[in-house]
């Protein structure tokens, strides 16, 4: 905290040699010694305790855990170097002295800062995540925080020194200025954050009732530690705010204060951080108990087991459907009957609300409220009541399901969006789709059953993909939902001009909220561009146009290509088996256009990261025992074309997961990424909308446009040319 606290003034206007009424201050008070001694002191003797615990103890090391204990050490640190300058006072008029001990001070309390921010960050990620099968990497949090504490550290490393208060952190400035208060400020704006922590977590926890206990226990610890964390940062900023205002002007003006006493709370308030929290952290009793092992010495590592400790910090490991599923949160803890009574109301709903729409059904009363003031489809929404009855007497073929399996409706409520623009793409393809039967819970049993499970794609959010492989379900991020309905008009458009658009489909977009597990997510129904049961897909790619750890079979060798199915390949995999696309000559030139006009209209609206999915389906095969005539793919040309190179295999292609924004996480993950190789133009999946647009037309045309006799140019491709060697996109 020293670095924050102490900062006194904007770098850039900083004059390190503007230092000259340091030399009135010759070390810091008796009272302000003994301060730090006895608080230094019992805080590192915490402190090393739980430190020396999370390397006995795994668990203790598990997220959030890694978090907490890092903070421990920033905090250990402080303490040392409160105790050290405590111990030799006089020895701040030592500028080498001062400059070592000064720089462990101003990293661990700037380190300490950066992690108390992503311990909060942390808490909303996690439960705006909660009913995913998601953890947040832990390596993002910390390359960031050490990241960002080494830049700053570099800067600040011809400011260390002296300070007006008798301590050894970032140099007082002898001028006085506005700037002096940029450091409570940036205090005050993390109590900001500590505050919108609670009141989220306070909003939006689960209040699962087989959880409850262990949601409270964790709760009051996470929200207690939030809430002393922002009170302890809001003392310190207003003691700051005190000792900028009366202590530090007398200082420079006559080498004294009056408001000495000032400077001694503002210590004291230094001190809470690191002595407060440590304290604070023994409400885990996990913590408590691995404390107390590790100092008593009185117990093996061996004995410590998740049965031995209560759990607040992880969640116990539980069997569903046979398979072991340890997850990192409380809020990921539902039963699996409660998870699978979940993903049967997400499938009621949707089925639900398609009758509604296309007028299989009067109008329920379960309306609760229409937003007819909006006449823009494009904006409207609807909200329903979600009840077990309603559901079971207006879809009678869904109560036998439900009550054979002993399984009901979660209440709730259902925003539907747009739902007549939604329509109006469904009816497009109506003829080879009926969503109710796609959906049919007798025929999507076994496809219920593993959803509950564990499971979730790369980006941790639920997924259901319907048994006839013509539909999917998938949860959202806000920002994903905010992407889907600011740009529908212009994706209506572009589905009006563009009848074989390769751009997948989405069918309806919602957002359902619990009022029994107090949670709410977005979620859509969308097309599946392979139409088929996995058995008939023969192999599959999710190419991005980019050759950076796009290889899924690396260091691998593969002996037939029927080694290759029921992976998801990537784009070098690509070019090593198939080579090209290999497509009837007539349609090679509309395929190409029309990708382009996909590409360019994504580019339009700033997005990026969407792929091209090309699934091999073996037709030939699959008509022994499918309706053709209901063959989703084949509603638009392009989408599904022959493979004249193995008769029986169609292409079934399609461009998905086309809602990112180039945001500044995209940013930040190009620029992690070419750290890590070194390499400033090293060509990632994250670019800029017009390169990545650029790079994913070329890529795709190259696939199409090569022929046979040109191998070689198909070698220059897989060596990184044509790909790679394309104009600058490292703006």
């Amino acid at each position: 905290m020293d670095f924050f606290l102490e900062l006194t003034t904007r770098l850039p206007f900083f004059d390190p040699t503007d230092d000259k009424c340091l030399d009135k201050v010759t070390q810091m008070s008796e009272l302000d010694r003994y301060i730090f001694l006895i608080g230094g002191s019992l805080t590192a003797f915490i402190t090393f305790f739980l430190i020396i615990g999370s390397f006995r103890f795994k668990q203790l090391r598990k997220q959030p855990g890694d978090l907490v204990i890092v903070i421990a050490v920033t905090d250990f640190i402080l303490s040392v170097h409160w105790i050290v300058l405590a111990a030799q006072p006089t020895k701040i008029n030592d500028p080498r002295f001062c400059k070592v001990v000064g720089a462990f001070g101003v990293f661990g309390g700037l380190t300490g800062f950066l992690y108390n921010i992503s311990f909060s960050l942390y808490l909303i990620t996690t439960l705006r995540n909660a009913l995913k099968q998601h953890k947040t990497p832990q390596i993002i949090f910390h390359l960031t925080n050490l990241g960002l504490a080494g830049v700053s550290m570099f800067l600040v490393r011809n400011f260390i020194g002296k300070t007006l208060v008798g301590t050894c952190s970032i140099k007082s400035s002898c001028s006085y200025d506005f700037f002096n208060y940029l450091a409570p400020i940036v205090a005050l704006a993390y109590c900001i954050l500590g505050i919108s922590t609670y009141l989220y977590i306070r909003k939006n926890s689960p209040i699962c009732a087989n959880a409850h206990k262990q949601k409270t226990q964790f709760l009051n610890y996470y929200l207690k530690y939030n809430i002393m964390c922002t009170l302890v940062y809001f003392f310190i900023a207003t003691t700051n705010i005190l000792v900028t205002s009366f202590v530090l002007p007398q200082t420079i003006e006559t080498g004294h204060s009056e408001y000495e006493w000032i400077t001694s709370l503002y210590n004291v308030a230094k001190l809470c951080s690191p002595l407060i929290l440590s304290f604070v952290r023994f409400s885990d009793p996990k913590i408590k108990k691995v404390w107390l092992r590790t100092f008593c010495c009185c117990c093996q590592k061996k004995s410590s087991t998740p049965n031995a400790l209560e759990e607040p910090l992880v969640e116990k490991t539980k069997n569903v459907g046979g398979s072991t599923i340890t997850n990192e949160f409380i809020f990921n803890q539902l039963s699996a009957k409660r998870r699978t009574e979940l993903v049967y109301t997400l499938l009621a709903c949707v089925v639900y609300d398609n009758q509604y729409l296309r007028g299989l059904r009067k109008k329920s009363s379960t309306m609760r409220t229409s937003d007819e003031k909006k006449n823009d489809p494009f904006q409207r929404e609807e909200v329903f009541q979600i009840e077990d009855e309603h559901i079971k007497t207006d879809i009678p073929e869904i109560r036998e399901e439900l009550e054979q399996r002993g399984f009901n409706i979660l209440h709730g409520t259902l925003k539907v969006y747009s739902s007549e623009v939604y329509s109006e793409i469904f009816n497009q393809e109506s003829d080879f789709l009926d969503i109710s039967e796609s959906l049919d819970f007798q025929f999507n049993k076994e496809q219920i059953d593993d959803a509950s499970g564990p499971g979730g794609g790369k980006s941790g959010e639920f997924f259901f993909f319907s048994r006839d492989k013509k539909l999917i379900l998938k949860t959202l991020p806000d920002t994903e939902m905010k992407i889907i309905r600011s740009t529908l008009k212009g994706l209506n458009q572009h589905f009006d001009k563009n009848s074989n658009s390769l751009i997948s489909k989405i069918y309806g977009a919602y957002t359902y909220e619990n009022t029994d597990i107090g949670l709410k997510f977005h979620f859509i129904l969308m097309k599946n561009i392979c139409g088929f049961p996995s058995k008939f897909v023969e192999r599959a790619y999710d190419m991005k146009g980019s050759r950076y750890d796009r290889e899924v079979l690396a260091g691998r060798t593969i002996e037939n290509k029927s080694q290759l199915k029921g992976l998801v390949l990537k784009d070098v995999d690509f070019e090593k088996y198939e080579q090209k696309l290999y497509i009837k000559d007539e349609l090679q030139k509309a395929f190409i256009d029309q990708v382009k006009r996909d590409s360019e209209f994504l580019r339009s609206v700033n997005l990026i990261d969407y792929s091209f999915m090309v699934f091999f389906v073996n037709k030939e095969q699959a008509k022994h025992e499918i309706d053709l005539s209901k063959d989703i793919t084949a509603a638009n040309q392009l989408g599904s074309m022959e493979n004249l190179n193995e008769p029986g295999l169609y292409y079934n292609m399609g461009i998905i997961d086309y809602l990112q924004p180039f945001n500044f996480q995209k940013k930040m993950e190009r620029c992690l990424k070419r750290a890590k190789k070194l390499n400033r133009k090293l060509d990632t999946s994250s670019q800029d909308p017009d390169y990545y647009s650029f790079r994913f037309i070329q890529f795709i045309t190259q696939l199409v446009q090569c022929h046979h006799n040109t191998i070689d140019a198909d070698a220059n491709i897989v060596a990184g040319v044509g790909v790679e060697n394309t104009p600058d996109n490292s703006s």
